[in-house]
Formats: structure tokens, sequence, C-alpha cells
């Protein structure tokens, strides 16, 4: 039962792995990106959600921005960002990395992972009121959802190669664990002491 869910959870992690890879060669072609702008009113507050998430030259670049106001909108502008809460996919040709996304926001890189974040009460908004504004940036590599998602992989072909030459051992009179010749005591193995039918 225990093999059949390592095989299971490796072949999902396999495929897992496959379109990762696939996404990021894509991103040193075009980069992708996605957002979504959802907004809230409660009672005289009005508060914008917007997420962005890019995918260019190897990275990830996502930008969490939180944004209340402490006047609701008028009827007509409620109704257009009511309208915007979907969200949306498009392609950037000839785009600035993730990295670079990241950069001017004021990130520091390491090993390509990154974490920023900015708070700011600007004294007016578009309404005329005063409001807050949080803002959260995250840099994420391709690499380390590469890394993540081949361990599963590569410990079941390790798995399989180890069973495959316990097999081959057995079939000729070897010992499972170190090789030694077993024709002369076949019930153990002198030189480690194995036994071969505990092997299997």
């Amino acid at each position: 039962m225990l093999r059949r869910l390592l095989h299971l959870t490796s072949i999902i992690s396999l495929l897992l792995l496959l379109v990762v890879l696939s996404l990021a060669l894509r991103s040193y072609w075009v980069a992708d990106r996605i957002e979504r702008i959802r907004y809230t009113s409660t009672g005289d507050n009005s508060l914008f959600h917007r997420r962005e998430l890019i995918s260019s030259h190897g990275s990830i670049y996502i930008e969490l921005l939180r944004f209340e106001d402490n006047t609701n909108l008028p009827t007509f502008d409620r109704r257009f960002w009511i309208n915007q809460n979907h969200w949306e996919h498009s392609r950037l040709y000839n785009s600035d990395s993730a990295t670079t996304h990241f950069i001017r926001r004021g990130g520091q890189t390491q090993l390509g992972f990154g974490y920023h974040s900015m708070s700011d009460s600007p004294a007016l908004t578009a309404t005329g009121s005063g409001g807050q504004v949080i803002s959260r940036y995250i840099l994420l590599p391709w690499y380390a959802a590469l890394l993540l998602f081949s361990i599963l992989p590569l410990c079941s072909l390790r798995i399989a190669l180890r069973a495959r030459v316990r097999r081959a051992r057995l079939a000729a009179n070897l010992c499972p664990h170190c090789g030694y010749d077993l024709r002369s005591s076949p019930s153990s193995c002198p030189e480690c002491g194995a036994s071969p039918t505990k092997a299997n």
C-alpha cells in the first residue's frame, strides 16, 4: 500500500515537474501576467485588493496591494470597480524580468528569492480623504519549484534501481547487499551476514 501511494505521488509530482519546466522555459520567450482587482464596500469604507503575478526570465514576481479608502465611492465608480472583480491574463513581449520588477519596488534578492513590504498612509486619496496602502512584493525563482517537484521522482527512481540490482544479484546467486558470491553459503552472506531470503 505504501509503495503504491509513493508510486502515485511520484507520478503526480513528475507531471507537475513537466508543467513547471514548460512554464519556466516559456518565461524566457514571453512574460505571462495575471492580475485581479477586487473591490468591496463596507459602510463608509472602500477596500481595494490588487493581485498581480508576472512570470518572466526564470522567476515569478507577485504583487499584493491592499488599499483602504475612508470614504465610499460614488455609485458610478463603485459599479465600475465591481465589474473589475475578475482574473485577467495577458502576455508581455519584450518585458523586463520579474527580478527587475521586484527591485524597482525596493526589494533585495537572495539566491533568486525576495520579499518586501511597504505601508503608506497618504494624506489625500482620489476621493479626497485619507486612506492606507499596504503593499507586499514576493520574488520566487522557477528553479525552486523544479527542485521541489523532482524530489519524489528521484526517490522513486532510486528505489526502483536498488530493487532491480537486488533482483539481478539474487538471480546470479550473489548477496543482494554487498554482491558477494553465495554459491558456497546460500543461507547467509559470509561477508556482511545478510540473509538472501530476508532481502526479498
